[in-house]
Order: C-alpha cells, then structure tokens, then sequence
C-alpha cells in the first residue's frame, strides 16, 4: 500500500469517464434552467460577425464558452452579458 491507504491497482481501476447524470448535475451549476447552448455559427450569426471572430473572442476570454467533447458551445446568457459589456458602435 502507497501513503494514503490506496494501492497502486486502485488508480487503474478507477472510471475514466463521467456518468451522464453526474455531468447534468454538474452543468446546473454553470446554466440557469431552460439555457440554450449555440455552436460557435449560430453565435457568430447572432453577432453579425465570421465564426473566426468568435472563436477570438473565446480565445481571448472576452466570451465565456465551454467545451463539449471537441467543440466549443456558447451559453445564451453568455451572448447577452457579452453584448451588455460591449461598447456601442460610434
């Protein structure tokens, strides 16, 4: 046995995922209740802008997003707290 009580054999046999009802509790904590996640076009055509320009503004941290597997899904609450902090066009 390692320091803490647990064997070497115990770090193998642990689950390498999560199970689905652990990740939606999980997302309650991060999205209010009947929150709508858009993929990174359907953000960048609310915006008016290119898909390149969101995924910037992710990059950046100007736009709060998460990723689900391999893509990048933006909260609709996010899309509005962004567009209150943006400053008007002059």
């Amino acid at each position: 046995m390692q320091a803490g009580g647990s064997s070497a054999g115990d770090a193998a046999r642990a689950p390498r995922h999560v199970r689905v009802a652990g990740c939606r509790r999980l997302l309650h904590l991060y999205f209010k209740a009947g929150s709508r996640l858009l993929t990174v076009s359907q953000v960048a055509e609310q915006l008016g802008v290119c898909a390149a320009t969101v995924y910037k503004l992710c990059a950046t941290g100007a736009l709060q997003y998460v990723r689900v597997l391999n893509s990048i899904r933006i909260a609709d609450e996010w899309i509005q707290e962004f567009t209150a902090r943006r400053p008007a066009d002059s």
